[in-house]
Order: C-alpha cells, then structure tokens, then sequence
C-alpha cells in the first residue's frame, strides 16, 4: 500500500484488517475508502500524513476520537461510528461532511469554513450548543439533514418565535465554560444568529414540529424534506409551508397525513418556483389542482389511495408525471405539452380521462384488477 502512486485512489473491501499505522504512510493518496470492514479496526483516526487526500470514507469507524487534518480534503464521510464520542477537524477546503448514525457524538471541534453539504441525521446525543457553534462556523452552507435532532429542531421553534434580533455587534461565539454555565445551551436569541441565512436544503424527517422556517433564518431555502413526519401537526405544517412560499423549489412530503389545503398553499405559494413535488403515498387529499406551474417538471403522487380528481393543466415544463395505485380517482386531465412520461397504473375506472402532450413517449395506463 505504501507504493502507491500520485492520484492513486483505493478502496477496500475485503475482511482483512487495516492498521493506522499503514495509514499514515500513504502520503500520495487522493482517495480512500476503507469498507466497514476495514474501518471497524480502527481504534483512532489520525490520518495526518495522507496530505494529498482529496476524499476519505471511514464508515463504521470504532474510534472515540477522530482527529483529522486535510489540507486539500474535500469529502468525509464517517457514518454509523457509533462509538465516535469526539470529532476534531481542521479541513480548509472541506465540502461535504457526513456523519449519519453517529449516535455517540456529543462534541465537535470544526474549522471547516468552505463546508456546503452537512449531514447530521441521527446524532441523537449531539448538543444543540455544539450544532450552534457548527453552524456559525459555516456561512456558505447550502445543504443541512437534522433529521432526527430533537433539540435542532426546538432551536428552529425558538428563532422563529422571537423573531428577528435586535441590530447591534455581534457578540461573537461563546466560549465553553460560558456554555457550562449557562447550562451548556445558549438562549434563542443566540440561537438565531447562529442559523445559516443562505442555507437552500433542509431535511427534517419524521419529525413531530417545525414551524416559522423563513422567519428562524433560512430565507434562501429552497428544499424542503419533511417525508415520514406521520405526526406532525396539521396547522403547524400548514403555517410552515405559508411561511415558507415564494422560494421553494422542491418539496417532498412523502408518507404524510394532510388536508387539500396543505398542496393548495405549495401549488399557490410557489407557482414560478417549484419545480419537483413528491407527494407520494400521502393520506388525506381528495383532489389536486395543479394549474399554471411554469417551472414543475416532476411530480409524483403515487399511492395516494384518497385522491378522487386530479386536474394537471398549463404546467409547460413538466415532464414527469408518477401516480400508480391511485385508485380511487375517478377524474384525471392532464393538458402539459412537454409531458414526456407518465404511469398510471392500478386506476380503477375513471369516468373522465384526458391526457394530452406533443412529446409524450412513455404512456402507462393499466385499469386496477377487480377485488384486488
């Protein structure tokens, strides 16, 4: 391993065991990805001599403390270390960072300043003070999941309840033994100032409540993720969607429970903006308008077994449609002149149907079985 040459990139796979000190001698690598496999024997992570390292996978990592300095590192990826207690990074020009299922974490000490993709889902433990110190250290990012974080989440419902703060100098980041003793979390107004205003994708995941997204200071968001949020309060998911209209371009609220009023506020909201709504296997809508979209090119509503009418009209950029095992819609019109591929398969039998298109390529319609 220690030949390797410049630009070389590896990935291990078999059941074989890697020593850190084997690591530390790969100076011209670009690229490593261990496998669980190989990760799992690592104790710690020090990789400091890996100076070329443009890309590095240690997922399921044994490790309480990883310490990592990348000069040139790029990607990082650290999922199911779930006895990762301690993470240090100092990655100038680091973009992505993932550490989903990271179930152990509880501190973080990051100089990642170009950081654009995070991914925090399932860090279960993860104090809302260390995620504040996170965030404020990462102006540019972009992409954020916190899905399964509690306590971000109430960090979003306090922004958003208090409002935008005062103008004034900022305080600058707390030091730790000010968050010790103020009981290891800041107030909401610091809490405000930490989120990331230009932030544009956020998932949320089965989460239980998240309301005032623009006003807790996300006014570029353009993602919105909340799929499997089975509990999730129907005014207050309503309230988050007025509040977040004007800007959203994709939209996902798979597997949920909501009112025709809910995609009546997403179509109306952002009839220039979106372009990608998924609002497959969702329960409680009875009919969906979709009218004068002109930038949605993909729409899926599969298995929504509810929906009795669906109206898809002067959409000029949609190209997709995907409604299978929509069975109980008795009235579909599609009118959309780029449509290029449509299924609907498992309809019952629909008393009016019109599909019209002038790129149609991909037409599947197939009448659901009796009594199945």
């Amino acid at each position: 391993l220690c030949g390797c040459p410049r630009g070389a990139s590896l990935a291990l796979s078999a059941a074989w065991a890697t020593t850190e000190s084997a690591l530390s001698q790969l100076v011209h690598l670009q690229s490593l990805d261990l496998g669980r496999n190989q990760a799992s024997a690592l104790r710690w992570v020090q990789p400091v001599a890996c100076a070329r390292l443009v890309s590095l996978s240690l997922d399921g990592a044994l490790c309480r403390t990883a310490d990592i300095r990348g000069p040139v590192l790029q990607e990082l990826s650290l999922n199911s270390c779930t006895d990762l207690h301690h993470l240090r990074l100092s990655c100038p020009d680091l973009r992505a960072l993932s550490l989903v299922n990271a179930t152990s974490l509880v501190a973080v000490d990051a100089d990642v300043p170009a950081l654009r993709s995070l991914s925090l889902a399932g860090c279960l433990l993860l104090p809302t003070g260390v995620v504040s110190e996170l965030l404020q250290g990462v102006p540019e990012l972009e992409s954020l999941d916190a899905s399964g974080l509690p306590r971000f989440l109430q960090l979003i419902q306090d922004a958003g309840e208090h409002g935008l703060p005062s103008p004034g100098p900022s305080r600058g980041t707390p030091s730790r033994g000010e968050l010790a003793r103020s009981g290891g979390e800041p107030s909401s107004q610091e809490h405000r100032a930490r989120l990331v205003p230009v932030l544009r994708a956020l998932s949320l995941t089965c989460t239980e409540t998240v309301e005032n997204i623009r006003r807790a200071g996300f006014p570029k968001l353009r993602h919105l993720d909340l799929r499997d949020s089975v509990f999730l309060k129907h005014a207050t998911l309503l309230h988050t969607l007025q509040n977040s209209a004007g800007q959203l371009t994709h939209v996902d609220l798979s597997r949920m429970k909501f009112g025709d009023d809910c995609v009546d506020v997403i179509l109306a909201g952002n009839t220039n903006s979106l372009t990608e709504l998924r609002l497959a296997h969702c329960r409680g809508m009875k009919r969906l308008r979709a009218n004068k979209l002109s930038a949605l090119s993909y729409m899926d509503i599969t298995g929504c077994t509810g929906l009795e009418s669906v109206d898809v009209t002067d959409c000029p950029s949609l190209r997709c449609l995907a409604m299978d095992d929509c069975a109980a819609v008795t009235s579909l019109c599609v009118r959309a002149r780029a449509l290029q591929t449509m299924s609907a398969r498992g309809l019952a039998c629909p008393r009016e149907l019109e599909v019209a298109s002038d790129r149609l390529r991909v037409l599947e319609l197939q009448q659901r079985a009796k009594g199945a």
